[in-house]
């Protein structure tokens, strides 16, 4: 990855963890909670559309860059104006801890 210009971090994102607690009848509900704020780059990757259980899906690919943080993975999700962004993947595209840059997907019906 290039030299990234700090100045190009200019979208405010929240950033949520999946929590699990119990249901009452022995199962569990998983929800989001917010763990923090971080300003990120985001960066639209492209769409896909594909048939899941019967169902067409619609799907747009986002790539989220932020300032390095540990415990970013697969499975959280951003919130940016009310946009639901999960995580597929995060790296550090340099290997230097200064960012990382996540692979999202926002599902659109």
């Amino acid at each position: 990855m290039a030299a990234l210009d700090a100045g190009s971090l200019r979208s405010r994102l929240t950033l949520e963890k999946a929590v699990e607690a119990p249901d009452g009848q022995g199962g569990v509900v998983s929800t989001f909670e917010p763990i923090g704020t971080v300003w990120a780059r985001v960066d639209s990757d492209g769409a896909r559309s594909a048939e899941i259980a019967g169902e067409r899906r619609e799907a747009l690919a986002h790539r989220i860059t932020i300032r390095h943080r540990s415990g970013v993975e697969a499975g959280m999700r951003f919130i940016l104006a009310g946009r639901r962004l999960v995580i597929r993947t995060a790296y550090d595209p340099n290997a230097d801890g200064l960012y990382l840059v996540c692979a999202c997907e926002e599902t659109l019906s």
